[in-house]
Parts: structure tokens; sequence; C-alpha cells
């Protein structure tokens, strides 16, 4: 979700204040903002194009473009292919951001500092490093070094961040990545203390009120079958695309160490890494939200023609919430696509009741299957 960029355009005046009241509630603010807001220029949401959107941007033009990216989302394999192509295109007025803060949706974040930062050098940028990424001021300077010789670029400014920092509930901790803190009393205070001399202080008479989230009650449900499935056969492997969380999964890592693999936002890597399981006669249940497999469709293609047996499972299927993180998130089609590869086995339980017993039939086919789990 992006509340940041929603009070930074509040700040510029792009965006009434008031609006910030409206976030992910019917006709309020997206989770993640959409080119329909007021200075939003593209889509975001779906993580690893940024870079790519940069180029497009910036490529024969006098604009410098500012890419934000996260330590989590340079698991993506586009970031590279658009990290080698910016430079080789010669396109120097692209500075990207990149906050390390060791975190993603499922827990801490592969790459590390030193692995993104040789990314980029690698391919030869130029990195600025900014120790404290939570303090305005250093990366102020950071950001202003890479202005100063625009010409030396395309440059990297690596932080150096803390997950929640200033709120002693949320600091460094994984609650903080998409959480919301329980006493915004004390996280104001924690705060306040920490402002300005010269700020201004104004009370106001607003409570926020919790987003009416609906409960995924299908991936509740899936969390147990899959386990209890996975204790029964040994043949079966859980692959995870840093959605294992909220898919009600992240157990699993415990139960079973050896079966249980999350790639982070890694789809593509993924899907070939459980194709491969499954020519050597395991069976892979290869699990995410239903949007984000599409970004694996050409794998699952090879897969399936290869006849192997691969459990595919879509959460997050059909219309959202108006609480949800908006259409970035949103897959309306995912039963077609996924319908045109395995036509006659795609699976839809309508209620937790009926999840094992149909999960449990997929495992059962021969070839590839789709499980499909509505909000």
């Amino acid at each position: 979700d992006a509340v940041a960029q929603y009070a930074v355009l509040i700040a510029h005046g792009l965006l009434d204040e008031e609006q910030i009241h409206n976030f992910r509630v019917e006709g309020g603010l997206p989770g993640h903002p959409t080119v329909d807001i007021p200075g939003v220029r593209a889509n975001t949401g779906s993580l690893g194009m940024g870079l790519s959107k940069a180029l497009g941007f910036a490529i024969n033009s006098d604009r410098t473009v500012f890419v934000l990216l996260g330590d989590g989302e340079m698991m993506e394999g586009q970031n590279w292919e658009a990290i080698l192509a910016i430079n080789e295109s010669r396109t120097k007025n692209i500075i990207a951001i990149v906050d390390v803060n060791n975190f993603s949706q499922d827990g801490l974040a592969d790459l590390g500092y030193q692995g993104i930062r040789s990314m980029f050098r690698s391919a030869g940028w130029q990195a600025i490093d900014v120790h404290n990424g939570n303090d305005y001021f250093e990366l102020e300077q950071g950001l202003k070094l890479a202005l100063k010789t625009p010409d030396s670029g395309p440059w990297v400014v690596m932080l150096r961040t803390q997950k929640g920092s200033g709120i002693a509930e949320f600091a460094g901790t994984a609650g903080s990545h998409f959480g919301t803190v329980k006493n915004y009393k004390t996280a104001f205070e924690d705060l306040y203390d920490k402002l300005p001399l010269d700020t201004e202080y104004v009370e106001t008479d607003y409570e926020p009120i919790p987003p009416d989230y609906p409960p995924h009650i299908l991936n509740e449900a899936f969390g147990l079958a899959v386990a209890e499935l996975m204790s029964k056969d040994g043949r079966i492997v859980f692959v995870g695309i840093d959605t294992m969380e909220d898919l009600n999964v992240g157990h699993l890592k415990n139960l079973f160490p050896n079966r249980v693999f999350d790639f982070g936002i890694a789809e593509q890597n993924a899907i070939s890494f459980a194709s491969a399981q499954a020519l050597l006669g395991k069976k892979p249940i290869v699990a995410t939200y239903a949007c984000f497999l599409r970004r694996g469709f050409e794998q699952i293609y090879n897969q399936v023609t290869e006849g192997t047996n691969v459990t595919y499972v879509g959460t997050m299927a059909g219309p959202l919430h108006p609480s949800g993180p908006g259409i970035s998130h949103e897959s309306l089609d995912d039963d077609k696509y996924m319908g045109n590869l395995m036509p006659y086995h795609q699976i839809e339980p309508d209620s937790p009741n009926y999840v094992k017993t149909q999960l449990e039939l997929a495992l059962k086919t021969e070839g590839p299957v789709y499980v499909r789990l509505m909000q």
C-alpha cells in the first residue's frame, strides 16, 4: 500500500486532506494508486515494473526520473532486465532509490544490502550509500549528490532503513510491513517526541476507523488442508511466492522445512522450479494471489506441455472488496487463462468445507490442476 504517496500528494495540494480518511473504502483511495488519481503518472501495485517504466519516461528526455524500490521487490527478474537496459541505452537521468529494510511480506528479504548494490554496480550504475535512510537530512544529501553529477549516472541511492521507525510498538518488526498500529495514541506520542521543536501541533477529534476487511475464510481452510495433506504424503512440496503468511501457510516452514520453498517476489522462478520438482516425481503446490499467476503464464504453459502434476492455487480470485489493495491485485480472468491450459482440471471450492476434499482431488489428478479460491 502507498499511504505515504497520498500524504505527499496532499502536501502538494493535489488531493484534499480529507481523502486520507477514505483510504481503502468504497469510493475512496485504493491501496495502490492508479493514474486516475491526480499526480499519479503510472499504475502501481504489480512489483518489478518501475525501472522499466522509468526508462520509458527518461529516454531522450531532459527530465530526471526517480524510482522508489523495495528490497523484497528486487527479487523480480524484470528489475535485472531494466538495470541492464538502462545502462546499455546510456540513459543517465534516472535515479533509483532502494529502501533496504530487510523485510518482505513473508519475513526477511533475501538479497540483502550488498547483494542489491552489487547488482546495480555490476551493470555499470553509480552507487550512493545512505547509512541511515530514516534520517531526512542524510537522505537529502544522498539525493543532492546524485543530482549534482547527472552525467555520471545512472545512479542508485541505497538506503539502510528500519521498518516502522519512530514507533516503539512497530520499529524493526515484521508486523510493520503490512499491519496497523494497535494503539494510535501511543504511536502519535512516539512520533511527536521526534518532531522539530517548531512544528505546530493540532488536536483533532478524528478517531481512526479500522478497515472492514472481509475474512479470508477459504485461505484459513486452505492452510489447514495443506498441512494435513503434506503430513500424509511425503511427495507433496509447497512453493510459495511471498504470500505464505496471507495464505495461512507460513507455519508449514517449521513443519516441513525441507519441503517448503518460499521464492519471494519471483513468480517465474518459482513456477519453473516447481515444474522441475514435478519431473522428479514430486507433487508441487504453487500458491499465490490469482492475479500474479499471470506473470508466470509462459512458465505454466511450459510445465503443462511436460504433462506433469502441478497443483496451482490462486487466491483472492474474482472481484475484490472495496477495502482491498486495488486493481493491481484483482483477478477477473484467471479462470479463463488457466482454463485454456487445463480446461477439464479447474476446481473452485465454494465454502471452507470443500477446500480440503477438492485440494486432495487435485493432488490425485493426473496432469496440472488449477484450484481457484475466491475472496
